[in-house]
């Protein structure tokens, strides 16, 4: 189980993970969490051990990545055709690092992802837009699969926004009062 250990003013909860080796309990950036009593730092730790035997662990660390670090790694191990591999590079090098570079990949929220898609949009075609978007989705996604984030910030969030295809073109929507009198 997890204990408490007295650092000057504060308590930090501590965890082991093998035998002779220990974590300490982290925000979801890595920082060590300072606790004010020792029951809040034995807590935290034994909870912190369980999600770790459970494998629900993952170290804090692994997403501050940049996405520009990850990206280029990421388009190194592609194996494809080389027609796919100059477009994934013309994507990633024109349109997704002038925005997302510098940023952490566990930084990079759906907000930041929706607000780079309207910029763009603004600019270009939507479908190229859409189609910018789908390698930046591939590239969390495969973050994912291997561990250094735990959700995709490019997901498309069904039931948002605009109407698309043929429903586009129905008129407005009548009230239910409207319909039960022509009935």
């Amino acid at each position: 189980m997890g204990f408490a250990e007295k650092r000057g003013n504060y308590w930090r909860g501590r965890y082991k993970t093998a035998p002779g080796r220990h974590l300490t309990v982290a925000d979801e950036n890595g920082k060590a969490i300072r606790f004010a009593t020792k029951g809040e730092a034995q807590r935290a730790a034994s909870e912190a051990e369980n999600k770790y035997r459970r494998g629900d662990w993952r170290d804090p660390s692994l997403g501050q990545e940049t996405f520009g670090e990850y990206a280029n790694r990421w388009y190194a191990a592609q194996d494809l055709a080389a027609s796919t591999m100059q477009n994934y590079k013309c994507h990633i090098e024109e349109h997704l690092l002038p925005d997302f570079e510098d940023k952490a990949l566990a930084g990079v929220l759906c907000t930041d992802v929706d607000l780079w898609e309207k910029k763009e949009k603004a600019v270009y075609a939507a479908s190229s837009v859409k189609t910018w978007r789908s390698t930046l989705h591939l590239i969390f996604e495969d973050a994912i699969d291997e561990g250094l984030i735990t959700s995709n910030p490019a997901a498309r969030r069904r039931g948002r926004g605009k109407r698309a295809g043929r429903s586009r073109d129905r008129g407005p929507e009548r009230s239910s009062l409207t319909r039960s009198a022509s009935c």
